[in-house]
């Protein structure tokens, strides 16, 4: 039976985070191009208002999400590179650097997942006003395709976030343990 020693179970934690990263950033684009044919399909069809509403925010967001999805991927792949070369070099350096790193990516995750509540509850409150105040089907079509596609961003962003924070702390345990 091998010995886990502090290096390699950070090595196995940061061949796991980069590997969610990337897989992340693929379910994410796929996602993406699932909305951007929805909102084909609905742009080329002669639909009602409820359709032509569900249109926008379902093209916006898939827009947002395919750059952010091929933002996550193609960074996961410079980030693990540019690490393994740094812990060749010298380790402790190179954890630090990415501690920082990791640090201010779990801030970004939470501004962008306070941003995806707040379109969730834009989306729900257009939901009710088309639905129940008489604001008519375009309303209520824009709030559920907004409240869908931020339902998913934010489930999304919670995931990398977990992820995100695991990682964080399995760089800390490391530095303890190698000052």
């Amino acid at each position: 039976m091998e010995k886990i020693t502090p290096l390699s179970r950070l090595e196995e934690a940061i061949a796991e985070y980069f590997r969610g990263e990337e897989k992340g950033g693929i379910v994410l684009i796929a996602w993406a191009f699932f909305g951007l044919a929805t909102a084909a399909y609905l742009f080329f069809s002669d639909f009602g208002p409820f359709e032509t509403g569900l249109l926008y925010p379902v093209f916006l967001m898939a827009l947002v999400q395919l750059l952010k999805g091929g933002h996550s991927f193609f960074k996961a792949k410079k980030w693990k590179a540019k690490l393994k070369a740094g812990m060749q070099q010298a380790p402790s350096a190179a954890v630090a650097e990415e501690q920082a790193r990791v640090a201010r990516l779990k801030q970004n995750y939470g501004k962008y997942q306070q941003i995806e509540m707040l379109l969730f509850l834009l989306g729900f409150a257009l939901v009710v006003g088309g639905a129940f105040g008489g604001m008519g089907a375009f309303c209520l079509g824009t709030g559920i395709g907004l409240t869908l596609q931020a339902a998913f961003s934010l489930v999304f962003s919670l995931f990398a976030g977990y992820r995100t924070g695991f990682y964080h702390y399995e760089l800390n345990v490391f530095r303890k343990q190698n000052p």
